[in-house]
C-alpha cells in the first residue's frame, strides 16, 4: 500500500514539474520588441528599426545610441575644437 502511494505521489510531483516548465516557456519577455508573448511570435520581426535602420527589433529596444544623441554630440565636439583654434 505504501508503495502505491509513493508512485502515485512521483507521478502527480512529475506532472506538475512538467506543466510549470511549459507555462515558463509560453511567454517571456521579448528583447526585440519589449512585449509578452509566445516565443517565435515576435510582431518587431521583419520590421526595421526608425532608430538605427536595423532589423529585426523596434526603435524602444535598440541597443544603438539614437541618431540625435550622436548628432548632439558630434556638435559639441565640433564646437569645442573650433574654439580652440581661436
Amino acid at each position: 500500500m505504501n508503495e502505491k502511494l509513493t508512485v502515485n505521489a512521483f507521478k502527480n510531483f512529475k506532472n506538475y514539474r512538467k506543466q510549470s516548465i511549459n507555462n515558463q516557456k509560453n511567454e517571456f519577455n521579448c528583447k526585440r520588441c519589449g512585449k509578452k508573448y509566445e516565443k517565435k511570435k515576435c510582431p518587431a520581426f521583419g520590421t526595421k528599426c526608425r532608430n538605427c535602420d536595423g532589423r529585426n527589433h523596434w526603435a524602444k529596444m535598440c541597443r544603438t545610441q539614437s541618431k540625435q544623441k550622436n548628432m548632439a554630440a558630434r556638435r559639441v565636439n565640433a564646437m569645442e575644437e573650433n574654439q580652440r583654434e581661436f
